[in-house]
Formats: C-alpha cells, sequence, structure tokens
C-alpha cells in the first residue's frame, strides 16, 4: 500500500501547524541563574553553561526549580536579549531563591486572597500587609501581621511560613518562634 501524494502534502500540511522547534511544546528554553538571580545563560539548548558557580558572585548555578526540579524558564524562543530571570517556577509556583522582597510579598497577597475568611478579618490583614509592604515597615507592624495572620488564618500560616521567613526581620520571626 503506497501514499499518495495528495496524503504527503496533508501530512506537510499538518506537521506545519505543529510547534515541533519547541522541545515539549514548551515556547521558552531552559535558563541557568545563579542563587543570586544572575542569569549566567537564557537560553541552555543553545548557549551551553560553563561552569557550576557565578562568573559575577560566585554564587551556585542553578538549572532547575529547588522544588520540583523543572527547569528555569528562560528565554522565549524567537525573542534575543532581554532576559530577566522568573521569580516564580512557572510550574509549581515556587519562589525561587532570587525572588525579590515584593515579589514575596505579592505571593503573600495571593495567599491571603484564596483563604477563606471573614470580611472584617480579611480588611484587617490587608491593611497590615499594607504596611508591610512600605520600605520602612516597623518590627511592631511585622509582629502585628504575623500575629493576626497566626490567630485568623491558622492553615495560610503554615503555608506562608516560607514567604514570611523571606520578608519578616530575623529578630521578629525569632521573637515569634518562627
Amino acid at each position: 500500500m503506497g501514499t499518495s501524494p495528495s496524503q504527503v502534502q496533508h501530512a506537510e500540511e499538518k506537521a506545519v501547524l505543529v510547534p515541533t522547534r519547541y522541545p515539549g511544546n514548551d515556547r521558552y528554553r531552559s535558563a541557568a541563574v545563579c542563587r543570586r538571580g544572575h542569569a549566567a545563560s537564557a537560553a541552555l539548548e543553545s548557549v551551553p553553561l560553563a561552569g557550576d558557580f557565578c562568573s559575577q558572585c560566585g554564587s551556585p548555578v542553578l538549572r532547575a526549580c529547588t522544588k520540583c526540579e523543572a527547569r528555569i524558564r528562560g528565554s522565549r524562543y524567537g525573542i534575543a536579549g532581554g532576559y530577566r530571570p522568573p521569580d516564580f517556577c512557572d510550574r509549581c509556583g515556587e519562589a525561587h531563591p532570587w525572588a525579590s522582597r515584593q515579589a514575596m510579598l505579592y505571593r503573600l497577597r495571593d495567599q491571603l486572597d484564596s483563604e477563606a475568611l471573614e470580611d472584617a478579618e480579611r480588611r484587617k490583614l490587608e491593611q497590615l500587609l499594607e504596611k508591610l509592604e512600605s520600605p520602612n515597615v516597623s518590627a511592631e507592624d511585622e509582629r502585628r501581621f504575623v500575629e493576626r495572620l497566626r490567630s485568623v488564618a491558622p492553615r495560610l500560616m503554615d503555608e506562608a511560613k516560607p514567604v514570611l521567613r523571606a520578608v519578616i526581620t530575623q529578630a521578629v520571626l525569632k521573637g515569634l518562634g518562627l
């Protein structure tokens, strides 16, 4: 049984519709980024990594998420230059080690938004979170937020501990037993 010319042409047309140049149908390359956020390679597939440590700061270079081991999203296929490493894993949502304080506060706000709370408690936590977002937040405001979160949303408190460790000062965390 042979293949007719029309079947071959039809198969070729279908092949054009499938983005086969994207590994796993992913439109992004894999990246290598040091723990401080310096991009060692935004496109590991075409620019292999020369070493295991950052040439700018000496920090270990990561090639995958520390939680789920998915590749770190690199530059988009067809786009050159301007790469900025993502703050979060695009597979599991885990913060990468270089995520900024602001990125971690966004994460905390997202966690708060998804929590089932009474309106009054939600408003109070949101007001306290706004104070946390200030660059000049006081240790007292940090303590109030954590204590309120612990009392009204204990489940969220457990989920938010990694984020809190990134945005709350060490002295306040130690005083609260975190």
